[in-house]
């Protein structure tokens, strides 16, 4: 885990930028997926790397607050896909934050409709706001559709 930092490594091995936003860079990793990267960090934000030998396998972008950190975005190469990236390093992200006292951990977007996501849903104990009435569980016959 390190201070973010979108360095020569990363910009050469996964990222294709284009034209800047107002305020923030559009990021495309490996054709795939669009991200925006804030040029001016409004929290800590770290980011936790896997490398395998020398190259860049995976990266976690984690905002860190007082009481829970946040998985803001993550990166791996479409390649190793069947490795489920993702579950790993949302693992890696709680045994940071539990290791730090963090009382939560927020995996970061996921809906109850399929979609690219869907791999956070595979914990238990998930919850999800519902905007009018707060904070609810996630029941898995919602997730089994």
């Amino acid at each position: 885990m390190r201070l973010t930092s979108i360095d020569e490594e990363k910009a050469g091995a996964i990222f294709a930028t284009s034209a800047p936003l107002q305020g923030q860079r559009s990021v495309l990793a490996k054709g795939l997926s669009v991200a925006l990267i804030p040029l001016r960090l409004l929290c800590l934000n770290l980011e936790l790397c896997v490398y395998v030998g020398p190259e860049l396998l995976v990266l976690t972008f984690l905002d860190v607050g007082y009481t829970a950190t946040s998985a803001v975005y993550a990166i791996f190469d479409p390649a190793e896909a069947k490795r489920s990236l993702g579950i790993l390093m949302m693992l890696r992200s709680i045994e940071f934050s539990r290791q730090r006292g963090y009382r939560y951990y927020y995996p970061g977007y996921a809906y109850q409709e399929p979609f690219i996501y869907d791999y956070k849903k595979r914990f238990i104990g998930l919850e999800y706001l519902d905007w009018k009435t707060g904070w609810k569980a996630m029941l898995r016959q919602n997730l089994d559709r």
